[in-house]
């Protein structure tokens, strides 16, 4: 079978000793003639297009098409049951051992990767190495004062929103090339959607894991932020004061670093996973880059840091709620900050100052605690009650990703194949 340009049938039957049926149809239908020594296969792909043929070789109603269409018809009349080819079901292999084969492909696709997931770790490292080496000149002081704090919140945001633009924008390309091998293989029946949508949340998941344990592993130990737990604990332990109390503050301490990860896991999973949902609504990489630049947007601008959330009123009250990177924020800082009893000086006339009720003709030094801090520079917002808001918030923000990436592969298909 010959074809042309748009799938149209130009030839259809026995190529003959030498292409000598192929050359006499073509000849008869309107074609040159054949140069003697002219190699076949290129003089036929110059007829098809060649403008000097008066016929459209593909419109050619022949002979051995209307024979080729009364075959068909006597095999479509005449039909055996017991020839006939039937499946009782639509793919080859049960689902779960589908399933089971995509995770692997998907899984050997990223270990064959390193250019994406190596240095996606090895650049989480390195940017937790340089944000963490802004504290290294007095780690975790018991004074402190408005400017450092406000360093220190700053730094926890540029913390979450960098590896998370690093996610989003490395996971685009990667995405691309996948979705696109998917479309050849549900056309030819070898797999569905739910197969692949599964795999890529099994294949980009131990990345993530990882990828968030090593940032805070390296953030905390060189930052030192929530090391005075330990310090505490062992000082109690050296003065043999209150020993019992150790194993509450080691506890503290833990559950400050896994609640700190847990959160930072899931903003590398909803940046991760956000972009393969981009990447499956839209047909090109430039629309899917903006689409990411937008939700970038939002969580720059919404989080909580460079707009306060006391000053978001009116509609802008609506973006502070729908964005991600609130709930990911307060997590950070509620996991750091909560319980923080260490003294933070107050500037006079400062919001921080008016909270305290200072009085400088009374006093010459206001002086409250990094927790009272936190909760006036964030106008009351955020809360430790919150802990587990946020957590199920972001869980929401996690499966509605992961539902617009499986009802994508399932109902759209820009391939140009």
């Amino acid at each position: 079978m010959l074809l042309k340009k748009g799938g149209r049938v130009v030839y259809f039957g026995e190529i003959g000793e030498q292409s000598k049926e192929l050359i006499k149809y073509f000849e008869d239908h309107g074609a040159n003639r054949i140069d003697i020594g002219d190699n076949p296969a290129n003089w036929m792909l110059r007829e098809i297009q060649s403008p000097e043929n008066p016929k459209d070789l593909a419109d050619v109603k022949s002979k051995q098409y209307e024979t080729l269409k009364r075959k068909l018809g006597e095999v479509r009349e005449t039909q055996i049951e017991t020839l006939e080819i039937c499946f009782p079901t639509t793919f080859a292999a049960p689902s779960d051992l589908r399933q089971r084969l995509m995770n692997k492909r998907l899984q050997t696709i990223y270990w064959r990767s390193p250019a994406y997931n190596l240095s996606r770790l090895l650049v989480c490292c390195v940017i937790a190495f340089i944000l963490g080496s802004v504290f290294l000149g007095e780690r975790h002081p018991q004074v402190v004062t408005e400017a450092e704090m406000r360093a220190s919140l700053s730094v926890i945001f540029l913390s979450f929103i960098i590896i998370g633009i690093l996610s989003i924008t490395s996971v685009l390309p990667v995405m691309l090339s996948i979705r696109d091998v998917f479309y050849r293989h549900r056309a030819a029946g070898m797999l569905d959607n739910v197969s692949l949508g599964w795999a890529l949340g099994t294949a980009e998941k131990w990345f993530i894991v990882i990828a968030s344990f090593l940032f805070c592993l390296v953030y905390v130990g060189v930052s030192g932020i929530s090391t005075g737990l330990l310090k505490r604990a062992i000082r109690f332990w050296v003065s043999g004061e209150g020993r019992a109390c150790i194993f509450s503050y080691i506890e503290a301490y833990l559950d400050c670093f896994f609640l700190d990860q847990g959160i930072f896991t899931f903003n590398l999973a909803i940046y991760s996973y956000f972009g393969q949902a981009f990447m499956c609504l839209v047909p090109s990489m430039t629309t899917a880059q903006i689409l990411a630049s937008v939700f970038i947007g939002l969580n720059n601008f919404f989080s909580g840091l460079i707009v306060r959330p006391q000053f978001m009123t009116g509609f802008f009250q609506v973006t502070y709620w729908i964005t991600p990177g609130h709930y990911v924020y307060e997590g950070l800082v509620l996991a750091q900050y909560n319980g923080d009893n260490r003294t933070v000086l107050a500037v006079n006339n400062s919001e921080f100052y008016d909270y305290l009720g200072c009085d400088a003709r009374v006093v010459t030094r206001c002086n409250g605690t990094v927790e009272q801090y936190v909760y006036v520079f964030f106008g009351g917002r955020f809360n430790s009650q919150h802990e587990l808001q946020d957590i199920l918030v972001l869980a929401l923000f996690l499966v509605t990703a992961r539902v617009m990436t499986f009802f994508a592969l399932k109902k759209f298909n820009f391939s140009n194949a």
